[in-house]
């Protein structure tokens, strides 16, 4: 190797950390090597923070990036090679880059004709509460909501198996009656029409139903008075302890920096015997595990989780496992690609309508195999 960086993951402090890796470049002389800064959708320009290129052909040693985000510009990436300060020999910022809570860093070892050789890949996360929120702010003005009219793509088949998977949990583990806190609810699943008939005529669940949006809070409770809608941060919410039957958690948990303050947050609210149900994406789903490196599914992804890390965090939390149940396995893995490159193709191309059975049928193929499973689904219980 090349290029080896000492960690796959570093943490922002401040907007500053260091960066250590191992670098050998004696065998390509006229190398050099580019420190790349991207989101993980990498859309250049508005995605990309920026690039620092170095020439280093023919030279090893131990590599120290130090990068300081307090304001974005060229002194934002300080390098050095056993302890040498280096100069960049071109670089190129984007100082309106709005940060993500996950970034990549990519150490790219470049031939002199600019053939690339290797790529070191390192994630870098941001945990400022200032600046998520100024991601959140850049998501709300970016993107939108997809209505139940948009064509048949794969996120809206994976929701309506979610749709079914988590009925079913309802069912099977909360009582007709019961308290339910949909926690991070955004627009809710339990405004969805199916959930709305089945609360009519088998559930009977008294719904409340918390996030930090405001605008979505404010329109939700004018369009479904019957249930409660606050605004809340989901790790700190304001209910005594005990005071709900179930709480369903879906797709939060990759969203916070902590999974121990959540759980343990969801924990509290629950009565003695009240059920926690929650889904989140898998980090080491399958195409993460054929690449050797843990791609987020999504940008805004702080701190996705395994599943036997899941089983602990639960466990952790002082709530008894239940049920594990999982969605969708990336069977269709362009294998032949390069490393760190292999994608599910059925996700890309899943516009075709002679592909719904295929992609459906790998839904269920999820539940077989958990562990390797793209979305991960627990039934956890307080004890009584």
């Amino acid at each position: 190797m090349r290029v080896r960086p000492h960690v796959d993951t570093l943490t922002l402090r401040d907007g500053r950390a260091d960066l250590t890796a191992s670098l050998d470049l004696s065998r390509l002389p006229g190398g050099h090597l580019v420190v790349d800064i991207y989101s993980f959708v990498q859309v250049h320009p508005d995605r990309h923070l920026g690039w620092w290129q170095y020439d280093l052909g023919g030279r090893s040693g131990q590599l120290r990036v130090r990068l300081d985000f307090a304001e974005i510009g060229p002194g934002s990436v300080q390098t050095a090679l056993d302890g040498v300060e280096l100069a960049p020999r071109a670089t190129w910022v984007n100082p309106g880059y709005v940060f993500e809570p996950t970034n990549h860093v990519q150490l790219v070892v470049r031939r002199a004709n600019d053939r690339v050789v290797e790529i070191g890949h390192v994630k870098l996360q941001q945990t400022d509460l200032h600046t998520l929120d100024r991601y959140a702010q850049y998501v709300y003005e970016t993107s939108a909501y997809v209505p139940p009219s948009a064509p048949p793509t794969f996120v809206l088949t994976f929701h309506a198996t979610r749709l079914t998977y988590i009925g079913g949990l309802l069912s099977e583990h909360v009582p007709a009656g019961s308290r339910v806190l949909d926690v991070a609810s955004g627009h809710s699943l339990f405004t969805e029409n199916v959930f709305l008939e089945r609360l009519r005529r088998e559930w009977h669940y008294k719904v409340t139903c918390c996030d930090l949006a405001v605008s979505v809070m404010e329109e939700r409770v004018k369009s479904f008075p019957q249930h409660d809608w606050l605004i809340s941060d989901v790790v700190d919410l304001p209910f005594r302890a005990d005071q709900f039957d179930a709480v369903l958690a879906g797709e939060i948990l990759e969203h916070v920096p902590s999974t121990e303050r959540a759980l343990a947050e969801w924990a509290r609210v629950l009565r003695p015997g009240g059920t926690l149900i929650l889904t989140t994406p898998n980090r080491r789903r399958l195409t993460n595990r054929v690449n050797r490196f843990d791609y987020p599914m999504a940008p805004d992804h702080i701190n996705e989780l395994s599943y036997p890390e899941c089983v602990r965090a639960l466990r952790r939390a002082g709530l008894r496992l239940f049920a594990s149940p999982a969605d969708y396995l990336e069977a269709c893995v362009d294998w032949l690609s390069a490393a760190l490159q292999r994608t599910d193709r059925l996700q890309t191309r899943y516009t075709w309508p002679r592909l719904k059975p295929l992609v459906e049928l790998l839904m269920k193929v999820g539940n077989l195999c958990p562990p390797i499973a793209w979305n991960l689904m627990f039934v956890a219980r307080k004890p009584a």
